[in-house]
């Protein structure tokens, strides 16, 4: 079996400022991309949805918790709903492949 290490796209990364309303955030480097290293890094938990579109995230989506990082298979998703219904958060978006 052949590991390879996450590999981030250079430029590759989405600062989203997380609130209590649904905000859709572009991915505009790395859109070919796979995978994406997601971190929340507080101070609420956020809701995480993606797809190829513009989305709508709700509190019924993935959770993402304050300090913990995510690596996802997006496949070509390259738009990111994020919502905090508990206050605010801010969450980084890196695009690249590798796991």
């Amino acid at each position: 079996m052949n590991v390879q290490g996450f590999s981030p796209v250079i430029g590759g990364t989405v600062t989203c400022a997380v609130t209590a309303a649904s905000a859709n955030f572009v991915m505009t480097v790395g859109v070919n991309a796979q995978e994406a290293i997601v971190q929340n890094i507080g101070p609420n938990p956020a809701f995480l949805r993606y797809g190829a579109s513009a989305q709508t995230a709700t509190a019924a989506d993935f959770p993402l918790l304050p300090n913990v990082v995510y690596l996802l298979c997006t496949g070509p998703a390259n738009n990111f709903a994020l919502i905090s219904p508990a206050g605010t958060a801010t969450v980084y978006i890196t695009a690249g492949e590798g796991a």
